[in-house]
């Protein structure tokens, strides 16, 4: 099941499994409608990601597939000599390389 970050949710998408923290308390069961009130509940719980319902593609299918192969350059150059690459790691890389892809779509809009 693909998760989507937390900066992607958008109200009216649906929980596709309950939200629990750090801690394993549950904060909202599946099924919810996510409201912007829940998103921010979730920022302040530190909750990153989430399973939405019908969310059958990449997550960063709305980013330019150019920023994205950048920033999965870059990103990639940082941990070229990580020889450990554990489930860890490559999350870590996975959740960098997205927040550096947004980032850079965010500088090229306002540059229009």
């Amino acid at each position: 099941m693909p998760k989507i970050f937390i900066d992607d949710l958008t109200s009216k998408m649906v929980l596709e499994e309950p939200v629990k923290d750090q801690h394993g308390l549950l904060l909202f069961q599946k099924g919810i409608v996510v409201t912007e009130n829940i998103i921010k509940t979730l920022r302040e719980w530190e909750v990153f990601e989430v399973s939405i319902e019908g969310n059958d593609h990449e997550q960063t299918s709305s980013i330019d597939p150019l920023i994205l192969k950048f920033a999965k350059i870059e990103i990639q150059d940082l941990f070229c000599n990580n020889i450990h690459r554990g489930p860890f790691t490559s999350e870590l890389i996975r959740h960098i390389t997205h927040r550096l892809a947004v980032r850079c779509s965010k500088g090229m809009s306002n540059e229009s």
